[in-house]
């Protein structure tokens, strides 16, 4: 169900910039950074951020409340967004403008969405295949787009902008500013 839902929105994602194809080696390596390695860094610190919240509030409730909001939107984010500074720095001919920046943020996102969405369909789908479809109905198809893949891409708009801009300190000013939002985003 993750790769049903993923699969698509990449081909729109690619489609997007089909005047400017990206080489298929870093499109594919930007989506499994973030399945792979952005995934497994954010796993090992929300989890543990879960178990200092857990003996801190000593309500399970709480403490996935309060990682799923405080630890999840910064150590997820940050995870996601190395990956579109590395490309940014080290793949400069094919990260050449905003919409680039957007498109490997969105597919690092996307990465990072199809196993999280794995991991949480396996889990909702021990308390019965009804509970697993409306998760993929929600996390899936509702959000499927609008979620990890969103977040990140607003990084890569602030690393495409410094990109496009080319002069100017003040320009370095977006990319923080479009890396904060997108932790804001997935905050709220």
């Amino acid at each position: 169900f993750a790769t049903a839902t993923a699969v698509p929105y990449g081909i729109l994602l690619l489609w997007f910039d089909r005047n400017e194809q990206e080489p298929l080696l870093l499109v594919g390596t930007a989506f499994m950074w973030g399945a792979v390695v952005a995934t497994a860094i954010s796993l090992v610190f929300n989890t543990s951020f879960g178990l200092v919240a857990m003996d801190i509030v000593g309500n399970p409730a709480v403490a996935d409340q309060l990682t799923a909001s405080i630890s999840a939107p910064f150590i997820e984010e940050l995870t996601k967004g190395i990956a579109v500074f590395i490309i940014f720095l080290l793949f400069r001919r094919d990260f050449d403008n905003v919409l680039d920046g957007i498109l490997y943020g969105a597919l690092i996102g996307l990465g990072f969405a199809w196993l999280e969405n794995i991991i949480y369909y396996v889990r909702a789908g021990s308390g019965g295949v009804e509970n697993m479809f409306q998760l993929v109905w929600i996390r899936g198809v509702l959000n499927g787009a609008t979620s990890h893949a969103a977040y990140t891409g607003l990084t890569g708009l602030g690393f495409g902008l410094v990109r496009v801009l080319r002069k100017g300190v003040l320009r370095w000013a977006f990319v923080p500013l479009f890396w904060g939002m997108a932790m804001f985003a997935h905050f709220l």
